[in-house]
């Protein structure tokens, strides 16, 4: 019984939106067809040079935090271990 509904409703939805799709297209042609014929006769009256200006904006962002500065911070000489000579280096 599944198998004949698959059989069925596959097939069923396939072509039921093949239809929804050429529906939307038809009424998005009736609502904005003529704008666009508007749009296209208004580009054929333009003429071929024209003058435009071109308008840049940027955005510099910065960050809020403070950055930290290799000069504040500081490696105090009693945390370094200390350096033990060259014969003593190798036994050890």
């Amino acid at each position: 019984m599944t198998t004949m509904f698959v059989s069925f409703a596959l097939p069923f939805l396939f072509v039921g939106s093949g239809l929804f799709a050429l529906a939307v297209l038809a009424l998005t042609w009736k609502a904005y067809g003529r704008e666009l014929a508007g749009l296209r006769a208004q580009l054929a009256a333009t003429p071929d040079l024209r003058e435009f200006e071109v308008r840049l904006a940027v955005t510099q962002v910065r960050e809020l935090a403070p950055m930290v500065r290799r000069g504040s911070v500081r490696v105090r000489s009693a945390s370094a271990p200390a350096r033990r000579p060259a014969g003593r280096r190798a036994a050890a």
